[in-house]
């Protein structure tokens, strides 16, 4: 149990939100390039940056972890009776508290994901650059492309 606290404790580490690097721009104007998707496509043929940053900040079904949790988003996400049960129990409670610890990443923090990182069946990335994109960053991006 102390190892899953520790673990939690380690995904939770603050990232500073800040303007994109150039290898980041680099690499977000890359990923908004080989983007697929027929909306993204239509933006992009007309240039709509907007519409581009809105694509990218939109949440996705990839769960990330949280950069912060509160005290009592921990408590509210346990079943204290499952602490009276067994080590089931223990694990079950855990595991509510693990996944309360995630969330959905947005596609533009998808394209900077790090690592997996698992405990149990609780499964998220690591963030390396935490969103929104600004509309600055997609127009700096693209036009450096």
């Amino acid at each position: 149990m102390k190892r899953l606290l520790a673990i939690a404790l380690v995904c939770f580490t603050s990232l500073a939100q800040a303007d994109l690097s150039s290898a980041q721009r680099v690499t977000f104007a890359a990923a908004v390039n080989a983007e697929n998707n027929a909306g993204l496509v239509a933006c992009r043929t007309i240039r709509d940056d907007t519409c581009i940053q809105a694509f990218y900040n939109a949440s996705t079904s990839n769960k990330a972890w949280r950069e912060t949790i509160t005290a009592k988003e921990v408590f509210e996400a346990m079943n204290l009776t499952n602490f009276d049960g067994l080590s089931a129990g223990k694990r079950d409670a855990m595991r509510a508290i693990l996944n309360a610890a995630t969330e959905n990443a947005s596609r533009f923090e998808m394209v900077f994901a790090g690592a997996s990182a698992s405990e149990g069946t609780v499964t998220a990335v690591k963030r390396n650059v935490l969103g929104p994109v600004s509309i600055n960053d997609v127009s700096n991006s693209l036009n450096g492309y």
